[in-house]
């Protein structure tokens, strides 16, 4: 025995040499039938065994062996293993992560496919509905069309955050980060949500002027859909005559975070962990309370689209309560803001394609810092294409790894396309791999940069783009 023989089985060679070979081995039936193939005269080759360690650690290991003769007889044997435990693992996980996506592509594939199917129903449904609200009816009939359309919404309702759910979970989703003020974003959603909270004899809080004049950085009309949602639930499960309010407050220099609060029972503690799990409403359709258990889940995926975070505060007493973390945007002042609005008819549109959340964070600082830029933001390669096509950017950065297809391939399918061959695409690639590299450069890739990024070359090359860009415009 060898010292990585011995290294496999945890012995010295005094306590390993003089054993059956079948000691060492989880399944004895597995030792014998390879000494039964080497007394035979066949050779094994490749075969994967499990032994065990004097330690009792199991190890799995891929032994190949034959059989040496003189005179026509079997005299001993040579075995060989090699320690795979780690490969083998390797290959299981690569395995279930394969079978993971083939099943959530197939959920996907499914409740989009379903959910647009059950659109034309509903359409019709609702249409009808509604004329016949607009006819001459008795009560009674009048009654029977609100329920009709009370019932449609509702299931109308599910069916968009079904779909809106398997759009996010696909990767079917851009958001674009911008800095905006809290105030006409909260204004907004009280609006919307204060005719539900009068019926319900909630009171609505809004937070302080001076909490709301606060910037932070993200997608507006995501930010408005996870609070309405958010403030919905807190009317809704709420206590007879309590308060649904929102407040704010700076958690750093980086991060502001809002905190939505009800007064109502709040939520048992073994039930806590289930809040975000998509359809379970925690024994909620026991009650006349209405929901799809969706709207948490989908505010969530909402959140980490943008770069935020949406938690539970389980330590909060005296109701519930939920934190939205965003990224802390810049305001302007009165000069950058005039400033603003007068090159708003030179924004520049770019599609940054990358898979990777902090990356995109950078990118979209980097680019917001600039104030002249809008961005379209893709996680897969496919859908970057599309946005590609229907906005036509003045730029595009472009990962080179991305997980449905290449990078290569994307830059391919964009040039394919007569109204982007001359648009300006900047790759940013961890692999410095020359094949790849004359790949992009075949189809007109204006620069190369390497992650990690170096934030002043990346504002060079911007700003030598974009001003050329502006130039060939004027």
């Amino acid at each position: 025995a060898n010292v990585a023989g011995l290294n496999i089985v945890k012995r010295d060679r005094e306590s390993y040499l003089g054993n059956k070979f079948r000691m060492y081995f989880v399944d004895p039936g597995e030792a014998d039938r390879i000494l039964g193939l080497r007394l035979s005269g066949a050779t094994v080759e490749s075969e994967d065994a499990l032994v065990i360690s004097s330690s009792g650690e199991i190890r799995t290991v891929e032994i190949s062996a034959n059989a040496m003769r003189s005179g026509g007889s079997v005299t001993h044997f040579r075995c060989f293993m090699r320690d795979v435990t780690e490969i083998k693992a390797a290959e299981e996980d690569e395995r279930e992560r394969e079978e993971d996506e083939r099943r959530n592509q197939a959920k996907n594939e499914f409740l989009s496919r379903m959910s647009h199917e059950l659109r034309t129903p509903m359409n019709s449904i609702l249409g009808f509905a509604q004329l016949l609200e607009m006819e001459e009816l008795s009560e009674r009939q009048r009654n029977n069309v609100r329920h009709i359309l009370r019932g449609g919404r509702h299931l109308l309702n599910l069916i968009n955050e079904v779909l809106n759910i398997s759009r996010i979970e696909s990767g079917a989703i851009s958001v674009s980060l911008e800095s905006l003020a809290f105030e006409p974003v909260i204004e907004e959603v009280l609006g919307l949500i204060k005719p539900m909270a009068e019926q319900s004899g909630i009171s609505v809080e809004a937070p302080a002027k001076e909490q709301a004049s606060q910037w932070f950085l993200g997608d507006k009309q995501s930010t408005i859909q996870i609070l309405i949602n958010l403030m919905s639930n807190a009317i809704k499960y709420n206590s007879p005559n309590g308060v649904a309010r929102i407040r704010i407050e700076n958690v750093d220099s980086e991060n502001v975070r809002l905190m939505i609060e009800d007064t109502g029972p709040g939520v048992p503690t073994d039930r806590a962990s289930r809040l975000f799990t998509p359809f379970d409403r925690l024994g909620a359709e026991q009650s006349k309370v209405e929901g799809t258990g969706l709207g948490l889940a989908h505010s969530r995926r909402l959140a980490e689209a943008m770069v935020a975070t949406l938690e539970f505060d389980s330590s909060y007493e005296g109701g519930a309560r939920f934190l939205l973390a965003l990224p802390t945007g810049r305001s302007m002042s009165l000069e950058e803001s005039a400033s603003s609005r007068v090159a708003s008819s030179t924004r520049y549109t770019v599609l940054l394609v990358e898979d990777n959340q902090a990356n995109i964070k950078l990118i979209e600082s980097i680019l917001n810092a600039r104030g002249d830029i809008s961005l379209l933001v893709s996680m897969q390669g496919s859908l970057g294409v599309e946005i590609a096509k229907k906005h036509n950017p003045d730029l595009i950065l472009l990962d080179s790894n991305l997980p449905d297809i290449t990078g290569a391939e994307v830059l391919k399918e964009i040039r394919a396309d007569s109204a982007l061959q001359s648009t300006p695409v900047i790759v940013i690639s961890a692999s410095n791999d020359k094949d790849s590299l004359a790949t992009f450069h075949k189809y007109g890739v204006v620069a190369n940069l390497s992650k990690p990024l170096d934030i002043e070359q990346f504002q060079d090359a911007l700003n030598s783009l974009l001003k050329s860009e502006r130039n060939h415009a004027a």
